[in-house]
């Protein structure tokens, strides 16, 4: 069997999230008669060994942010990994920012070491392996100051399991506020 080439390989990891994202949708199921409400479909069972390698691989980069490790976020990328920021306002359009590959992604991080002294917890809500090697994880970041004031922000990753490792391809973040 060949390797898959780069683009490929970039095209197959794009069709799995978009994929993903349209099969972990809640679908309002049709209600039996116009007087009662549609029920939502029940969400899919649990994919156990998804939610242990999600829970395993956050936590690890939840204690890299902890402690200001920017270049170990960082390299938890794979080599054309991305990053993509979408910040939302009161009012106006969200801000998107595509941050890809090494030297991009370590200069985003260095805001990490910013973190030192806050605690860190990437909260997994959902965690599935559409191929063996391929995860797709939603959950929530929360980062709590010195202060004890805390903030989640949601995200969705997709990680590619090389050799041991389960690398980041894709992590997309949501800022929000005022």
């Amino acid at each position: 069997m060949k390797p898959i080439n780069a683009v490929a390989r970039s095209a197959i990891i794009k069709s799995a999230i978009l994929i993903s994202s349209l099969l972990l949708s809640p679908v309002p199921a049709r209600a039996q008669n116009n007087n009662q409400p549609p029920a939502e479909t029940p969400v899919q069972p649990l994919d156990l060994a998804a939610m242990s390698v999600a829970r395993q691989v956050l936590t690890t980069g939840a204690a890299m942010v902890a402690l200001g490790d920017s270049e170990g976020v960082a390299g938890q990328f794979t080599d054309d990994g991305e990053l993509v920021t979408k910040s939302t306002k009161n009012a106006g359009p969200p801000e998107v920012q595509i941050f890809r590959g090494a030297d991009q992604l370590l200069k985003w991080f260095k805001i990490v070491e910013g973190l030192r002294g806050f605690t860190v917890v990437n909260n997994v809500e959902y965690a599935r392996l559409v191929a063996p090697d391929l995860l797709y994880i939603t959950g929530t970041l929360e980062l709590t100051s010195p202060e004890q004031q805390t903030t989640g922000l949601p995200f969705t990753q997709v990680r590619v399991q090389e050799g041991a490792s389960w690398k980041i391809v894709n992590y997309q973040i949501i800022f929000s506020g005022g």
